[in-house]
């Protein structure tokens, strides 16, 4: 599982920074050093386990987890001009990537859509070949960007996506109990402004926070959810203007 890889690997970086050898760990933990050895190569983690290393580290499970989840922001989180092309240009392939980001498992997306082995490993081949993915054997994959990309303001899958995408999330009543639809014009100082921006940025980072909490959840569990948020100059009046056409007397 990519999250026990990543939290594997901050231990291992915590350790180097703090000079804890695997025989070091292995005498605070009364185990052998083959032991903790095999623990960090097959990754086979307890809870019980993995709270006693952190124990010896003076470490708590957040800040574990924070530190792997800061390593993993350190990843890419634009793609090259090539890299968005190829995935404009392929929906598929775009779409394999899009849910790998969001912690589908190859498996799951071969049986989801139906593909068949040659087409599914095609796909994550060709993401590989694009620098997005790492295909390990079996054909499971670890992600070698960040998993919240930043697409290029107007740039191939923008423009995709505000083609398609943005068209079909609007088309809906958005009466559902969890629903919500909002549109809000008024005029605002510069200062009230730049503060109303800071706190849709805070928004989308707890949405994307809520996100990654809920990954590793069974797939019965959760659904998609689009989370829609846009703020630009805007003088509602003067469309009205533009509607009333004739200003004149009459």
């Amino acid at each position: 599982m990519q999250e026990v890889r990543q939290l594997v690997a901050g231990l291992k970086r915590i350790m180097k920074s703090r000079g804890i050898t695997y025989a070091s760990l292995a005498e605070a933990l009364s185990i052998s050093e083959a032991s903790v050895k095999r623990t960090f190569s097959q990754q086979t983690f307890t809870l019980e386990r993995l709270a006693k290393i952190c124990e010896v580290l003076d470490l708590s499970l957040y800040e574990l987890t924070r530190t792997a989840r800061l390593a993993e922001e350190s990843l890419p989180a634009q793609l090259s001009e090539k890299q968005e092309s190829a995935l404009a240009e392929n929906p598929q392939l775009l779409c394999y990537f899009y849910l790998l980001l969001n912690g589908w498992r190859p498996a799951r997306l071969k049986g989801h859509f139906g593909v068949s082995a040659p087409r599914h490993t095609k796909l994550l081949l060709e993401l590989d070949r694009l620098g997005l993915i790492r295909v390990l054997q079996g054909n499971q994959v670890v992600l070698v960007t960040s998993r919240n990309i930043e697409w290029q303001p107007g740039g191939p899958v923008r423009r995709l996506y505000e083609s398609l995408v943005l068209r079909e999330f609007l088309n809906f009543q958005f009466n559902g109990s969890s629903d919500r639809y909002r549109f809000a014009s008024a005029e605002l100082s510069s200062a009230s402004a730049q503060l109303l921006a800071r706190k849709v940025d805070r928004l989308v980072r707890e949405f994307d926070e809520m996100a990654e909490l809920d990954m590793t959840l069974p797939a019965g569990k959760k659904s998609g959810v689009g989370l829609l948020i846009a703020q630009r100059p805007w003088a509602f009046w003067s469309i009205l203007a533009e509607v009333g056409a004739d200003w004149g007397d009459g």
